[in-house]
């Protein structure tokens, strides 16, 4: 239990409160970095204890909880409440709504509501899809790609096949065999 809690000390808390140091450190309108950015570095956990008893004289509580505060409400606001509905659209997939009574094409369109809901490295999501008659060819979109990140495509072809095995997992779940050919081998 107390590993857990220095543990989490020392990746939650410690950061944090560096962080708030280096804000109430910095002098607005100069053009110098916050001195107390630098608390962000590494250092001895002597040097760290140190430096948080000198700075905790300075700092009132009411100073720091005002701080808190404002960071954990600009988390929440940021990461939930300004997210678009739309980017949640995607996962509004019902297996209610499979059109049964449709045409191949349609049939296979909304398998690929499935697929798309695949992982993508840094949710690129490199996939283009070509539906004709009772076949899906996935092609690598390279627009997708991450030049420095994956320059030997090897992200990119992951993705491709976490798409690949979603596809397979809907298709199979809807009463469709599936078999899976590979293109020849060529460039992207």
């Amino acid at each position: 239990m107390m590993a857990m809690l220095t543990t989490i000390h020392y990746f939650f808390v410690d950061p944090v409160y560096y962080c708030i140091i280096a804000m109430l450190n910095w002098v607005p309108g100069s053009m110098a970095l916050p001195q107390g950015i630098f608390r962000l570095l590494p250092i001895s956990l002597l040097q760290a204890q140190l430096m948080r008893r000198k700075t905790m004289e300075q700092f009132s509580t009411a100073k720091v909880l005002v701080v808190s505060t404002f960071l954990i409400i600009g988390m929440v606001l940021a990461g939930v409440l300004m997210q678009p509905k739309t980017s949640l659209d995607a996962w509004n997939v019902k297996e209610s709504d499979f059109p049964a009574n449709a045409s191949s094409e349609e049939k296979l369109t909304f398998l690929l509501r499935y697929a798309i809901l695949a992982p993508s490295s840094y949710n690129t999501q490199p996939w283009n899809f070509n539906i004709s008659g009772n076949q899906i060819d996935i092609f690598a979109d390279k627009s997708g790609w991450l030049q420095v990140a994956d320059s030997d495509y090897r992200e990119l072809y992951l993705s491709l096949g976490c798409c690949l095995e979603n596809l397979r997992v809907s298709a199979d779940h809807f009463g469709y065999n599936c078999s899976v050919t590979y293109f020849p081998d060529r460039k992207i």
